[in-house]
């Protein structure tokens, strides 16, 4: 019995080993994990952003779940792992831990921001830099979004149509910067045209005074 409960152990932490170290897959292609952690994603993205809010575009709006997946396979696979346990644990864990629930997405969303603020006020300094963490993580796949940006005043000098996932800001901006200096160059130019031709224009008139001046002093 001693040799059975010390191989499951074996078996049990190699796995845990494997996945935190990338050695074997990751988290998300495991057929039956991956539909939990994409609910814990939505779950904890509706409750940070909800709709309704003073930023009109919610968690599902700008497609955060996508997002982070995405996200996740752009990662090496230990830091994916890492990130989709914290997500698991906000969707299993912690709940049951504060005796909020059971599942995080099944909360109210009253009890859902309760145990998010409860974990924020923690005096476990751990508990309080992974929400904090996490909090600021999702925020980023929140910010992606061009139209998040907008709201917040980042484009309030310029006008761009609407691009959800792809910010080509700097080009644009470039290229407007251009267009002023051009346009400036322009009216420089012609201003100096003018005052070139009221220049002219005085020398042409000044010239029959000076001229009638000779010539009355020839005759005296």
């Amino acid at each position: 019995m001693e040799q059975v409960r010390k191989g499951l152990l074996s078996g049990v932490r190699a796995r845990f080993e494997g996945l935190l170290g990338g050695k074997h897959e990751r988290l998300l292609d495991i057929p039956w994990l991956r539909p939990r952690i994409e609910r814990g994603i939505d779950a904890l993205g509706e409750c940070m952003f909800p709709a309704g809010a003073e930023i009109p575009y919610s968690a599902k709006d700008v497609e955060l779940t996508k997002y982070m997946i995405d996200f996740f396979y752009k990662i090496p696979t230990q830091q994916s792992n890492m990130l989709c346990m914290l997500i698991l644990a906000y969707e299993f864990a912690l709940p049951t831990l504060y005796r909020k629930g059971w599942l995080f997405s099944q909360m109210s969303f009253e009890d859902q921001t309760d145990l998010l603020e409860h974990l924020h006020d923690s005096r476990l300094y751990p508990i309080r830099m992974l929400n904090v963490a996490l909090r600021m993580f999702m925020s980023f796949g929140y910010m992606a979004d061009e139209r998040v940006l907008q709201e917040m005043g980042y484009f309030k000098n310029y006008a761009y149509p609407s691009d959800p996932r792809d910010i080509e800001i700097i080009e644009r901006i470039s290229q407007e910067l251009q267009n002023t200096i051009a346009k400036e160059l322009e009216q420089e130019e012609t201003l100096d045209e003018k005052n070139e031709e009221v220049e002219l224009s005085e020398s042409l008139l000044s010239a029959p005074e000076a001229t009638s001046g000779t010539a009355t002093s020839t005759l005296s």
